[in-house]
């Protein structure tokens, strides 16, 4: 089959952009093991990134946005100043990935804190309860457990304990922190591909830094592949704006059809038609059971 050569450049469609870059960037010419194969097929042509990604998604409001970036100018200045360099929390350089968890999972969580402020202590919103804590070992139910995941941080409704463990149906936000941009993205994807299995999902967002440029990007996936908002640069004025839209954004998220969620049905119940939601009450069979009988 004729293959076609991958643009340098990324191309304008309707409101997003269509990143053939993205996909030359992110992906191994030549797969190693099948995991890699899995991201490769499912991500070539399918890897879209939008200036729109975070209004389309999580939509934010801007004047909230402003506000948190004001709250939030003297912690910024501490932690991005060259003079705080040796303070606690304050920006790591050219150290080990594992260095840059604490002060990462320091810097989501004062932003959400401030998002949070901003938008009102009793919103009700869905993610009222998110908090982020480094974790770096496996995760209980991974599906490879000969190739356990062991995401570095993560986002769940309390803060996870030090010899905590996990399952991915209590992990509601995802976080990679990688050096280079094709590890982030298939990292997250294996994550994203974890959340779709235990959950039902229409989309699922994982946050991804990369700690060699001090960006972050925000990645839907969903079943038509990967959207991503730009690379957004902490230490800049802008890159730092972005990255507070993303943060209000998920903060103001409603309810679970916002954060991806599938609203038909859950873990415990169904909305079927004419019947209204109904919950679970008794498992007549298992998955195993019916292929068995099969």
């Amino acid at each position: 089959m004729p293959t076609t050569k991958l643009q340098s450049r990324p191309r304008k469609i309707s409101s997003g952009i269509h990143s053939s870059k993205l996909i030359h960037v992110y992906l191994p010419t030549v797969p190693r093991g099948l995991r890699k194969v899995i991201v490769k097929n499912e991500l070539i042509q399918a890897t879209w990134e939008s200036e729109t990604a975070l209004s389309t998604f999580q939509p934010y409001n801007s004047d909230v946005v402003q506000d948190v970036v004001t709250r939030l100018i003297p912690y910024r200045s501490s932690v991005f100043s060259r003079r705080s360099r040796r303070k606690p929390g304050a920006w790591p350089r050219e150290r080990p990935e594992d260095e840059y968890y604490n002060p990462f999972v320091l810097l989501l969580n004062k932003a959400l804190e401030a998002a949070r402020k901003e938008l009102g202590c009793a919103s009700g919103n869905y993610y009222d309860d998110l908090q982020f804590s480094v974790y770096d070992r496996q995760v209980e139910d991974t599906d490879d457990q000969a190739h356990p995941f062991e995401p570095g941080l993560v986002g769940c409704v309390r803060t996870v304990g030090p010899e905590e463990k996990l399952n991915w149906n209590e992990i509601m936000v995802p976080i990679t922190v990688k050096p280079s941009w094709r590890e982030l993205v298939e990292q997250a994807l294996k994550y994203a591909r974890s959340l779709f299995a235990t959950s039902a999902r229409e989309f699922a967002l994982v946050i991804s830094f990369n700690y060699k440029t001090t960006e972050v990007r925000f990645l839907f996936f969903h079943r038509s592949g990967l959207t991503s908002s730009p690379p957004v640069q902490l230490n800049t004025e802008k890159g730092w704006i972005r990255f507070i839209e993303g943060i209000v954004g998920l903060a103001s998220v409603r309810d679970r059809s916002g954060a991806g969620m599938e609203t038909s049905r859950d873990t415990s119940s169904y909305h079927l038609p004419w019947f209204g939601l109904c919950k679970i009450e008794e498992l007549h069979y298992t998955m195993s059971e019916v292929t068995t009988a099969a």
